[in-house]
Order: structure tokens, then C-alpha cells, then sequence
């Protein structure tokens, strides 16, 4: 069976496994593929079982789908942010640092807008700020650089980096960025009040209300809760 067949042939196992698992027979959808793994795609299935397997909150089950990937690949970025993302869910805040030391080496510049997203949540959510910063920062100028190459959620996660930085200006320009991404809105908002469709994407429209009222507001309450 030559590349182009063996090819066609996954894709054809892994759209049944998917009717299964659409069918609410997820077991059965993990038995066939686990029966129809061929040897040469063991990597993208079991990366699907574990994408499954935190679909529906087994996170422990998936994080040993990712460590039978890592077995097979070192390497493989998919299963390092997995792995790490769930470590960050159980609080395995260690753990999940070993994971994102392991994500360094793998020069992360060079993955695609939706891994460095997720990366850079991971490094904010696992404590590590400045590469945070890093990330959103260097997420942000390749996002500015072709716009077209980003989605609602890269958007969003790039405002609500600059809002929790106090950089409201670049907030407010990146929330409503995914708003017209997301189709929310097809003109740049200027109050929360006039924006249609509110329950589209709820955290969008939270973030973006935030930082707006954070623009209208000249001071900020210091610890103690007094206005300055």
C-alpha cells in the first residue's frame, strides 16, 4: 500500500471512529480505532484518543495517550501542550513546568498562532509571566503582521493579556479585533451597549466591556481600596 493509499485509508478509520463517537458510542469508537490503528499513524490516533478522552473529562486517561505519544516522538508539541495543560488543570504545577521546559527547546517561535496561544497560556497559568509576556508580545506582532491568520480566540487571548498588563489601549484593540473576527460585530464598537449578538462569545464581550470602562476610568484603586 503506498503513502497516498495508507492515507486515504486513516481517513476513512477515523471518520467512522468520529460517526461513532457523534452516535454517543464513544466506546465503540475507541475500540475500532484502536483495533484500525495502522503502525504508521499511531501518532495522529492517539493524539485523537486523547483529544477524546478530555472531550469527555478523563483528563488522566488522556494524559497517558500523550505519554504514549511522547514515547513514540520526543518531541511531538501537540503532546507536550497537552500533557501540560492537563498537569495545569490537577495543579501538578511542577509537572507541568517540566513539560514547558521541555516545550523550550523546541525553538516555540516557530509553531503556528494556535500552539503559541495555548503556550502562552500555559507559561501564564503555570507562573512563568515574563515568558508569558514573551509569547503574547511576539504572538501579537505576527498576529498585526497578517491578520487574516488569526482567529477570535488568539485575539482574545492576546486582549485579555494586555488588560490583566494594564496596557488598556492595546486591549481594547485586540478585544474588538476578535468581536469583528467572530462576526459579533461588523463595525468597530465603541460602548458594549450598541453591540449586537451578546451571547456569541461571552468572554469577548466581557473582556471587551472591561477594558472599556477601564478607558473611562482615570484612576485605579490602590491595594488598600482607597480611589487615589
Amino acid at each position: 500500500m503506498n503513502a497516498l493509499d495508507s492515507q486515504l485509508r486513516f481517513g476513512q478509520i477515523m471518520a467512522h471512529a468520529q460517526s461513532l463517537r457523534e452516535h454517543n458510542q464513544q466506546q465503540q469508537a475507541v475500540e475500532y480505532l484502536f483495533t484500525h490503528i495502522p503502525p504508521e499513524q499511531k501518532i495522529e490516533s492517539y493524539l485523537l484518543l486523547a483529544q477524546w478522552a478530555e472531550e469527555d473529562d478523563q483528563l488522566n486517561q488522556a494524559l497517558n495517550y500523550y505519554h504514549t505519544v511522547l514515547n513514540l516522538a520526543p518531541n511531538n508539541e501537540t503532546a507536550l501542550l497537552g500533557a501540560t495543560e492537563i498537569s495545569l488543570a490537577q495543579h501538578q504545577i511542577d509537572q507541568a513546568r517540566y513539560y514547558l521546559a521541555q516545550i523550550e527547546q523546541l525553538s516555540p517561535e516557530k509553531f503556528n498562532h494556535y500552539s503559541l496561544r495555548r503556550l502562552a497560556n500555559a507559561e501564564k497559568n503555570g507562573g512563568n509571566i515574563d515568558k508569558a509576556k514573551h509569547y503574547f508580545i511576539y504572538l501579537a506582532r505576527q498576529v498585526d503582521k497578517e491578520p487574516d491568520s488569526a482567529d477570535g480566540l488568539i485575539l482574545r487571548d492576546i486582549g485579555r493579556f494586555y488588560r490583566d498588563s494594564q496596557q488598556v489601549q492595546s486591549a481594547h484593540h485586540y478585544y474588538q479585533q476578535a468581536m469583528l473576527k467572530e462576526g459579533i460585530t461588523h463595525t468597530l464598537p465603541k460602548t458594549i451597549l450598541n453591540t449586537p449578538h451578546l451571547c456569541a462569545t461571552t468572554q469577548m464581550i466581557i473582556g471587551y466591556h472591561v477594558v472599556y470602562v477601564m478607558m473611562q476610568v482615570p484612576f485605579i484603586v490602590n491595594k488598600s481600596g482607597v480611589l487615589p
